[in-house]
């Protein structure tokens, strides 16, 4: 059944602006990161066999290959709007030409990039993106990618906060044939020794051509890539400059003058109602301060609190 009526509907009341209800993808060969801002509950939602969710894809026409077990729509971005919902799919295909332009359409036949936050507790398989010579052999397109480590979401680094990227200088075909023989016999790590690694520090990023060797880091990650499936548009001068052109740069935010109004002050009794009233398990903030380390310094006698500075910094 055709949902036309509500994609344009949706279009219309956000004058090109839809809401997109979240996504949420799981990898069975993979333990969640537990930064993606998700209740910890949810992390294993779908059942222990499918793994811990630690993606979440963003206004996605993709369906993720999860193996005989994925959803028949995991992976894909829903419209919500006045309590129905359409695929976004569904609104490219049939509706494409209002959402990206007909020359946007014409060029690429649809939305061919995938954007995701990307979050494992440890590093993921060793792996190689294809560049389009090689792709091409099995039937599919080349497939660079482009990473953001945002600072809100990395208020901790997880157990390897590193990116592998290529392999040392000297390393030979023999020296990976080896490693790789090696694998099952639970010697996974050494591959990793024939690799150069980078450290991801916050509020950086990266763009990575296909054909290198890599095992993505462990910190949160903004990634952008375009799906195996559908090509990737071409970064050249004249896409870069209709980017900037649809999307412009803000201005700098610039201090008021004169002179700067009195900090807001709470009673002691409010600020205290707000701390006990977060749910057990609440996220930490961009400081990384979770709620529960609040909750417990209240629930302690005043003159206790110095000895649970010292016994939490020590953990």
């Amino acid at each position: 059944m055709s949902n036309k009526n509500l994609i344009l509907d949706a279009l219309t009341a956000g004058e090109g602006v839809v809401r997109l209800a979240p996504c949420w993808v799981p990898r069975s060969f993979l333990m969640p990161g537990g930064r993606l801002k998700l209740d910890p509950r949810d992390l294993y939602a779908l059942g222990a066999h499918r793994g811990g969710i630690d993606e979440r894809w963003f206004s996605s026409t993709t369906k993720a290959a999860n193996g005989p077990l994925t959803g028949e729509d995991e992976g894909l971005s829903y419209i919500e709007f006045r309590g129905k919902k359409a695929l976004l799919k569904e609104a490219i295909e049939t509706e494409g030409d209002r959402f990206l332009g007909a020359d946007v359409m014409k060029r690429y036949g649809g939305w061919n990039l995938l954007c995701k936050f990307f979050d494992n507790l440890g590093p993921i398989p060793h792996h190689l993106h294809q560049n389009d010579e090689f792709a091409r052999r099995v039937g599919q397109n080349g497939k660079p990618e482009a990473y953001y480590f945002p600072r809100q979401y990395n208020f901790t680094g997880n157990s390897f906060p590193y990116t592998f990227m290529g392999l040392n200088p000297g390393t030979t075909k023999d020296d990976i044939r080896e490693c790789l023989k090696r694998w099952n016999e639970g010697k996974t790590d050494e591959l990793w020794r024939e690799a150069k690694t980078l450290y991801e520090g916050r509020d950086t990023g990266q763009r990575t051509s296909a054909v290198p060797l890599s095992v993505p880091k462990m910190p949160v990650t903004a990634r952008l890539l375009p799906p195996c499936s559908l090509g990737s548009c071409p970064v050249t001068e004249e896409a870069v400059k209709e980017m900037k052109e649809k999307h412009p740069q803000a201005p700098k935010p610039t201090l008021p003058l004169g002179s700067l109004p009195d900090a807001v002050r709470f009673e002691p009794d409010v600020v205290r109602r707000k701390v006990e009233g977060f749910p057990t398990g609440s996220a930490a903030g961009a400081s990384g301060a979770r709620p529960q380390f609040f909750k417990d310094m209240l629930a302690v006698p005043t003159r206790q609190w110095a000895a649970l500075l010292c016994l939490r910094s020590q953990l």
